[in-house]
């Protein structure tokens, strides 16, 4: 599939792409840096219920850099090669 990048910066994706995705205007997607070029990831929103498990923890916190760092490398491990 080819795509231009507009003048102010947008990249459109195609309606059809759109729907099998399941995207909608507003969608929140993460653009990771890859020596290829780029991914993108959408975010899913996340209730308090689906982490509750996970909110014990002992130790210093980390901070939301260290937090989004962390998927990021997580997401360029997932998809190197692609």
């Amino acid at each position: 599939m080819l795509t231009r990048l507009q003048g102010d910066g947008r990249i459109s994706l195609p309606q059809g792409m759109r729907l099998r995705h399941g995207w909608s205007i507003g969608q929140s997607f993460r653009i990771v840096e890859q020596a290829d070029g780029l991914y993108l990831a959408p975010e899913t929103p996340v209730s308090v219920e689906d982490v509750l498990g996970c909110l014990k923890h002992s130790g210093t916190p980390a901070t939301l850099e260290a937090m989004e760092s962390a998927i990021d490398d997580e997401l360029r491990e997932r998809h190197a090669g692609h």
